[in-house]
């Protein structure tokens, strides 16, 4: 079974430290659809901030929703590519 490999995210800008991370060992699956899942929602709620003004808030959720997207991304490609033995660059 293909499994994450932990990915950190959401780093704290002046001690550059990760807030969050995906946990190793998830099935890629599971990862992939709580990922389209994510996706999902950003792209609903990017059109509810094309539609309205003073959408901040907004678009700051919509930027969180993406780099938990990314990272679930990212920890499901190398969890891929470490079980065929091809290192990730």
């Amino acid at each position: 079974m293909l499994k994450t490999t932990v990915k950190t995210f959401s780093h704290i800008p002046l001690s550059r430290l990760p807030l969050f991370a995906v946990q190793p060992d998830v099935p890629v699956t599971d990862a992939l659809d709580r990922t389209y899942c994510l996706l999902d929602l950003a792209q609903e709620m990017a059109e509810q901030a094309a539609l309205t003004e003073n959408s901040q808030q907004l678009c700051h959720v919509i930027v969180y929703l993406i780099d938990m997207a990314k990272a679930t991304v990212d920890a499901c490609s190398e969890g891929i590519l470490t079980s065929v033995g091809v290192g990730h660059e």
